[in-house]
C-alpha cells in the first residue's frame, strides 16, 4: 500500500501526524511512503505493525527517504512495534562519527529532552554492504561490551535483547544539540538484518556469550569458521578447561581476531582457568583479547625457546604459532 507520505500513511491508520497511534494492521503487508517529507514528533507517536502467525510482521517502507524520516521533539516520545523496518541505504557520510548505528539516517532528534523506543522491530539495510559497514564498526574489540542476551550478532544478524542506538540531529540547527543519553533510541527485542535475508558466510562479526569450555570450544570454533572480523565473547560464569577434552589449540588464524570478555562488575570476577595447557589457543598471526578475566591455571612448560617466553607470564596459554 502506498501513500504519497508518510503522515498520510499515519493519518489513515489512526494517527496525527505529530501524535497518536497508528496501527498497521495487515501482517507482512508493505506500506510505503513515495515522498521523503519528515514526520515531526511534536507529543507521543505510536506506530504498531502485527506479528502474524508465520512470523512475519507488517512492513514500513522507508528507502524513499535521503534525510531523516522521524524528527522528534523536545519532550516527545517515538515508539514503533512489531514492526520490519525498510531502510534507506547509510549515507557515504555519516553524522555520528564511527558509532555504530543503523538509525542516525532515519531518526532525529532536536534537541534533548525527546525519547524514542523500538521494540519487536526488524531492521532491513538496503544491503548487505551497508550491514557489514554497521557490524564492522559495531564489533572493536576494544570497544565492545560484556554482556549477554543485551547484544549479540549471530550468523551475520545483529540482535539486541535490550541496547540502545545512536540517534541523527536535526539538520536546522536552530536548538542546542541533544545530550549524549538523550540522543539514544531503546531497543528492545530489536534485530537488524539487510534486504534478502540474513548474509552468506564469512560474516563481518560474529558475538554472544558462553557459559563452559565446552561451550567455549565449540562456539568459538564455529563462529571463527565463518567469521572475517571479530569473534567476540563474554563468559557468564567461571570456566575451567578440562585438559582430557580440550583437544589441542583452539585456532585464532591469520587476520582473525579473538575476544573473550569477564564481568567488569565489582564483585563479580570471572575466572578462567587454563588447567595448565600450554597452547590452549593458538594465534596464527591472528590476535587474542583477554579483557576483565582472572587467569588461573597458567601454564609454565619445562623448555623454553627463548628469554622472552622464560618470563612470560601468561604467553603460554596463549601461543602465537605453532
Amino acid at each position: 500500500m502506498s501513500f504519497t507520505s508518510l503522515a498520510e500513511l499515519l493519518a489513515a491508520h489512526g494517527a496525527a501526524a505529530s501524535a497518536g497511534v497508528a496501527v498497521l494492521s495487515a501482517p507482512g503487508a508493505l506500506y510505503r511512503a513515495i515522498s521523503s517529507d519528515a514526520v515531526y514528533v511534536k507529543n507521543t507517536l505510536v506506530v504498531s505493525g502485527l506479528i502474524g502467525e508465520d512470523g512475519i510482521s507488517t512492513r514500513l517502507d522507508l528507502t524513499a527517504f535521503t534525510d531523516l524520516a522521524f524528527i522528534v521533539q523536545a519532550g516527545a516520545t517515538l515508539e514503533l512495534r512489531n514492526l520490519t523496518l525498510l531502510l534507506p541505504p547509510l549515507p557515504t557520510k555519516t553524522t555520528t562519527g564511527s558509532t555504530a548505528s543503523a538509525l542516525a539516517h532515519v531518526i532525529g532528534l532536536e534537541e534533548s529532552g525527546a525519547r524514542v523506543l523500538l521494540a519487536g522491530v526488524n531492521m532491513v539495510m538496503a544491503t548487505q554492504s551497508d550491514l557489514f559497514t554497521l557490524t564492522r564498526t559495531l564489533c572493536t574489540p576494544e570497544d565492545w561490551r560484556y554482556g549477554t542476551k543485551e547484544l549479540q550478532v549471530l550468523r551475520g544478524v545483529v540482535l539486541y535483547g535490550n541496547g540502545t542506538m545512536l540517534l541523527g540531529l536535526s539538520s536546522d540547527g536552530s536548538s542546542p544539540p541533544p545530550d549524549a543519553a538523550s540522543a539514544l533510541a531503546i531497543l528492545v527485542n530489536t534485530s537488524i538484518t539487510c534486504e534478502g535475508g540474513p548474509p552468506p558466510p564469512p560474516w563481518a562479526c560474529s558475538a554472544t556469550y558462553v557459559a563452559s569450555a565446552d561451550m567455549l570450544r565449540s562456539t568459538a570454533e564455529e563462529m571463527l569458521s565463518g567469521t572475517a572480523g571479530p569473534v567476540l565473547l563474554s563468559l557468564t560464569g567461571n570456566v575451567t578447561l578440562q585438559p582430557d577434552s580440550w583437544d589441542g589449540g583452539l585456532v585464532v588464524r591469520k587476520g582473525q581476531q579473538l575476544g573473550l570478555y569477564g564481568n567488569p562488575e565489582p564483585l563479580r570476577a570471572v575466572q578462567l582457568d587454563f588447567a595448565g595447557i600450554a597452547g590452549a589457543i593458538v594465534a596464527e598471526s591472528g590476535r587474542v583479547l583477554l579483557r576483565q578475566l582472572v587467569l588461573l591455571g597458567l601454564p609454565y612448560p619445562p623448555n623454553v625457546d627463548s628469554p622472552k617466553e622464560l618470563f612470560a607470564v601468561w604467553v603460554h596459554a596463549v601461543f602465537t604459532g605453532r
